[in-house]
Order: structure tokens, then sequence, then C-alpha cells
């Protein structure tokens, strides 16, 4: 059993057309605990007051295999913050005559006459991810009720295209294989066929994500290849005309360590007794990197927000 659980009853039998009509009130009976003990929820230690979905857009067609959910959680300080909520649409392992798998954080468990259902957090091996990666592989725009989904594949110069990720194949997009990488905390990051790395923005806010800003600069604007290729990105796009960053693919790079991590193991070896001399190739390359991307981002061209300016007494005061 899931660790919180609400249940509902519908009157009748239930089908997917009448879920999306009702999915809000559901979600709003929730225990406030669902989202804040998630690993990904900022606002531990803050009292939340409540939550309500802003807008849901269906993955799947007509018969939906889920929702992305915008989601606006209340503070008793009268502030709030919005998360990126998948959630899942299935009916339960029980009924469905399958063997529990990973049970969910959280689940609205729904009974109704032509049997229980449960909208969950989606687990790796679910439908919701091959209808994701389909819609996303064509390029489509997903209609909300306040909005609408936009998932864009990258259209980079040279090599560093889409096409040769988990995105830019047709083929199996139905069998794709999903799985969690735990290393981050604040996002939720999945490898997708151990070709692209799927990072979930969860606290998102209006405007553009700076790694989506950058990642995207620096493949299609210079000729950095210090940073895996971005292969798509997903935007919210709201009737209000603001833009909200949700997800972003890039190339996955199997093994990879990222450059602090690298170096702390290189001085570990060197520590140990029965080292010899200590090899300079290391840092010398993380040095040649960060002087690559340095130049890259000085030729940033058109683009005003990323120009290089002098430190101003208020940078200083701001990195003690």
């Amino acid at each position: 059993m899931p660790e919180i659980e609400a249940t509902v009853k519908h009157a009748g039998a239930l089908r997917p057309a009448a879920v999306e009509g009702c999915i809000a009130g559901w979600i709003e009976r929730l225990p406030l605990g669902a989202i804040a003990r998630q690993r990904w929820f900022a606002g531990k230690g803050r009292e939340v007051e409540g939550c309500r979905p802003l807008d849901l857009v269906a993955i799947g067609g007509e018969e939906p295999a889920g929702w992305i959910c915008l989601l606006e959680v209340r503070f008793a300080d009268s502030t709030r913050d919005t998360y990126h909520l998948p959630l899942a649409w299935s009916r339960t392992e029980e009924e469905a005559g399958r063997e529990p798998a990973r049970q969910p954080a959280f689940r609205v468990l729904v009974e109704s006459d032509n049997g229980r259902f449960s909208i969950h957090p989606p687990a790796p091996g679910e439908p919701f991810w091959a209808h994701l990666l389909g819609a996303w592989r064509r390029g489509e725009e997903l209609p909300g009720r306040r909005g609408h989904i936009l998932l864009a594949l990258a259209r980079s110069p040279g090599e560093r295209t889409a096409q040769e990720g988990a995105l830019g194949r047709a083929a199996g997009s139905r069998g794709a294989i999903v799985r969690p990488l735990d290393e981050n905390q604040s996002n939720t990051s999945l490898v997708i066929d151990e070709t692209s790395l799927l990072k979930i923005y969860r606290r998102v806010e209006p405007g553009p994500h700076p790694e989506v800003e950058l990642c995207r600069f620096l493949d299609e604007e210079t000729g950095f290849r210090g940073t895996p290729a971005v292969e798509g990105w997903m935007e919210y796009r709201g009737d209000d005309g603001r833009a909200w960053s949700m997800a972003m693919a890039q190339r996955f790079v199997a093994g990879g360590v990222d450059g602090w991590s690298a170096l702390l193991g290189e001085l570990r070896s060197a520590a140990e007794p029965a080292a010899g001399r200590w090899s300079l190739a290391l840092p010398e390359r993380l040095g040649e990197l960060t002087a690559d991307l340095h130049l890259a981002l000085a030729a940033c061209g058109p683009e005003p927000e990323l120009a290089s300016r002098a430190m101003s007494a208020e940078d200083i005061d701001a990195l003690r």
C-alpha cells in the first residue's frame, strides 16, 4: 500500500472522459503530506495550507495514460509555489491481475461500478512514459484547460542532433526502457534506453529555466562540446502568455561523473601509500574545458542576457 492514499467513490461506471472533470477535486483531497514528504519538495519546514491543480494536460489522447499537472501549493505565510507533477491513470494492479510493482509514494484510489482505478506518480515502466515519449518524438502540442504543453525537439547544427538519442528514434517508442537516476534530489531524472537523460523540473516558475537556456545556447550558437547534447525540452504555455520550463532531455553519458567528483577521486587515489607521482592530466583538462566555456560565453553575440560584464560591489558581496 502507498505511504499516503485517499479513496474516493464515483457513482456509476468510470470512463476516461469523466476522469478529467473530477481529477482536480480528487487531487485536492490528498493529505497535504502527499506532496510535502517528497524529496523534491522545496518547502520543507514550512506549513502547507493546501494545494490545487492550475492545469491538467492529458498524455495519451482520448484514452489518457495520465496527465501532466501544474500544481499550486499554498503555505500558511500566504506564499505559493508551483510544482510539475506527472500523474498516471490505470486500473489497480489487483483489478488488472498483475503482481504489485513498486508502490507509489501516494495515490488517489477511485472506486466505481466498473472497478478500482489509481491516480499516482508514474513508475518508470508504466505506459505514461511511452505515450509521452511518442508525443515528444512527433513534436506535438498537447492541449490543457488553461494552456498547452509544447514538446520540442532540438535542431542543433552539426553532429549534435536529437536523431541519435531516444527522442530521435521512431522505432521502439512503445518499448522504451526507462529507469530512474537517483543522483538528483530537487528534480527527477530518468534514463531512457541508456541513450538519453530526461530531467523533470519539479518546482517551476514562469520564464526560461537557466539550464535549458544555457545548454541550448551552447549547442545552437557555439562550438563548445563540453556538455551533453540537448535533445529536446518541454514547456507549458499558459493562455496568459507565460511559458514555464517543465523538462529537458539530453544525451546520457554512461559512467560519466562531474568534474568535481572526478578531481576528488584523483586526489584520493594520489593519497594512497602505493600511489606514484600524481598526474596533472585531469586538472589540465578541466582547466581547458573551463577556459573553452568562458570563451564560448564571451562570444554570445545577440544574447544580451549572457553577455559578460564587470563585477559590481554587490556581485562580490553576494559571493562572500
